[in-house]
């Protein structure tokens, strides 16, 4: 999602919170991965999945 800022976030998402950090550490681990699984119906995000497809090279 081009340009998207933190408050852009719902109104919960605090960056001071525990669970964001984990959250946060969670998401730059999933770059390490060999694959990511998306529970998601592609046609609704198909933006989002662009932006993340055209960060990793098919193999």
């Amino acid at each position: 999602m081009p340009d998207m800022r933190f408050r852009d976030l719902p109104s919960f998402a605090d960056s001071n919170d525990v669970l964001f950090d984990f959250l946060k550490e969670e998401t730059q681990n999933c770059l390490k991965g060999q694959a990511i699984i998306f529970n998601t119906f592609d046609e609704l995000e198909q933006e989002v999945f662009d932006a993340i497809e055209s960060l990793f090279s098919r193999a």
